[in-house]
């Protein structure tokens, strides 16, 4: 009742408030409400209900400064340019307002709230996602490890191999509406940022089986088999949350978009809603199989029905991380069952995913045997993986996939690579580009650097394009502002589309930038001397801007 009656623009409030009685004591308010009123009260009685009943989003935390935060983190160190240090310095500032330490309230009486009590402080995206999120943590903890913060990102792992031994997976993010779903599994790449920068190796040893029981959840739970055209079978992974409702979060927006279809019809595209959400593109033409074409609306989306590039690449890492895990706390039977099991994988990229004519990875569409030959970012994944070169000389495959992006013209936008090139309205569609993407696509080409003369320079000019997107963004917003999406088409705007507004914080944005700081620190600069303009303040990031942080910084 409440969903439909449009007290909040955003569903997502109303489900992140708390009771301020008990689960039983509300419910028989709400019955006693239903009998004074009737049965379709005004909206304003609802809100006036609402008001009586729940506490506004943020009574969940407690006050905390993370007391691993130093003033002059080593990665500023060499960033020839002093805008874009300064830069840094306030992005690594970030990290205090971002932090979050969930009130012992929530861990006393558990029931009245739907954030998940966990022990450890987090740091959160920013804007409407008050709580920790699976997959946004990788980008966020790589640059939590820049800034030093050992101590954060240790508890934050402790928090996810804890959601892993309660829920037997990580879930969506922090709220008990999301245990249902999880995201794009990156907790093993995590645990491996933290290795390498600390060597914790007690640490390992003492989660090592939580985190083979992370990727075994994606094997069982996750995976299906298929059998090539010579009769050869793959298990491949793909994304499905079996449940038939709308999603708490944006109950208005599912059962909205599914009002008109029948009982059975409308419980599938629940479950395909909730697959999108778990693969983190939520939502995009990626997803919509329609009388064979990737047009159509979300109720077209044909999520379970897609094998995932990038989610088949990141479990062939993952193996590769676990047998690399297992020789280092001396379990070498492991370690060789996960090896042979990352080259059993990477074989299946090659013979599966692989087009040797376009010269890049493609979606597999389950239902019919097909690849799905659309520009998405995801289908670059594997050159960040390192699994590939079973289908060619790994040379000639990082040639080929050069090759494919500029003939997609992909790379040659102002702002960055877009998400794909089908503009939807979507907000993982064109003209959107997103963090992660951008930092899988330069750290993949970067690190092909050893096999292809191009790549170094490439990388860089990628690199630079999207730094000085964010940093005009930043400087151009009011007050300064890191976006979770912005636009390819001109320097210095947020993204748009899709169920909410643009998001402000945040955290996978400044920890990608961090990381690419660090590593053309020498040679990146704000502006180019001229050549790029920069627009004066946008109207529609002021407004944006000021409307988000006055309504949905909590």
């Amino acid at each position: 009742m409440v969903q439909m009656a449009r007290v909040f623009n955003d569903s997502k409030h109303f489900v992140d408030m708390s009771l301020k009685r008990s689960p039983v004591e509300t419910l028989d308010a709400f019955h006693d409400f239903i009998r004074n009123v009737g049965q379709n009260p005004t909206k304003e009685q609802v809100e006036e209900f609402v008001r009586n009943n729940f506490n506004e989003p943020g009574s969940e935390f407690e006050p905390w400064v993370p007391d691993d935060w130093i003033p002059n983190p080593e990665f500023l160190d060499g960033v020839v340019d002093p805008q874009l240090q300064n830069w840094g310095r306030h992005l690594h500032e970030l990290w205090k307002s971002l932090g979050r330490k969930i009130s012992t309230e929530v861990q006393d009486e558990p029931e009245k709230y739907s954030q998940i009590f966990v022990e450890h402080p987090v740091i959160v995206p920013g804007g409407r996602f008050r709580e920790f999120y699976y997959w946004d943590s990788y980008w966020t903890i790589d640059g939590l490890l820049l800034s030093g913060m050992d101590k954060t990102v240790r508890g934050m792992l402790q928090n996810f191999l804890e959601m892993v031994e309660t829920y037997g997976m990580v879930p969506n993010g922090g709220r008990r509406y999301y245990t249902r779903r999880s995201q794009p599994p990156y907790l093993i790449p995590m645990f491996h940022l933290y290795m390498e920068h600390t060597n914790d190796i007690d640490f390992l040893r003492e989660n090592i089986d939580l985190l083979e029981k992370e990727f075994q959840f994606w094997e069982n739970n996750r995976s299906v088999i298929v059998t090539d055209n010579e009769g050869k079978a793959h298990t491949i992974a793909h994304y499905i949350s079996e449940v038939g409702e709308p999603r708490p979060e944006s109950y208005r927006e599912d059962y909205d978009l599914a009002e008109n279809l029948n009982s059975e019809a409308k419980d599938q595209l629940y479950v395909e809603l909730k697959s999108g959400a778990e693969s983190g593109w939520d939502y995009s033409t990626r997803w919509i199989v329609n009388n064979g074409s990737n047009k159509g609306s979300l109720k077209d989306l044909k999520v379970t029905s897609i094998a995932p590039v990038d989610l088949n690449s990141l479990l062939c890492v993952n193996a590769r991380f676990l047998s690399e895990f297992y020789r280092r706390v001396g379990n070498y039977t492991k370690e060789k069952y996960y090896d042979d099991l990352a080259t059993v994988k990477n074989t299946t990229m090659a013979e599966l995913f692989w087009d040797k004519t376009d010269g890049v990875w493609y979606d597999f569409d389950i239902k019919t045997q097909q690849k799905r030959r659309y520009f998405y970012m995801s289908n670059i994944h594997p050159i960040w993986s390192g699994c590939y070169g079973q289908e060619d000389s790994r040379a000639h495959t990082m040639e080929k996939v050069i090759s494919y992006l500029k003939a997609n013209k992909a790379i040659d936008y102002v702002g960055g690579v877009p998400t794909s090139l089908e503009n939807s309205g979507q907000q993982w569609d064109f003209p959107n580009a997103w963090a992660p993407l951008q930092h899988i696509l330069i750290l993949g080409v970067y690190n092909a650097r050893p096999i292809h003369h191009e790549a170094e320079n490439l990388a860089f000019s990628l690199a630079e394009k999207w730094i000085r997107n964010n940093w005009l963004a930043y400087t151009q917003s009011t007050p300064n502002a890191m976006f979770e999406k912005y636009s390819v088409e001109r320097l210095g705007l947020p993204g748009g589309g899709g169920e909410y507004d643009v998001q402000l914080g945040f955290g996978w944005s400044n920890g990608v930038a961090m990381r690419l700081l660090t590593i053309f620190r020498d040679r990146l600069t704000a502006t180019t001397g001229g050549s790029i303009t920069v627009q004066p303040p946008s109207l529609l990031v002021v407004g944006v801007v000021t409307y988000l942080s006055s309504t949905l910084w909590q």
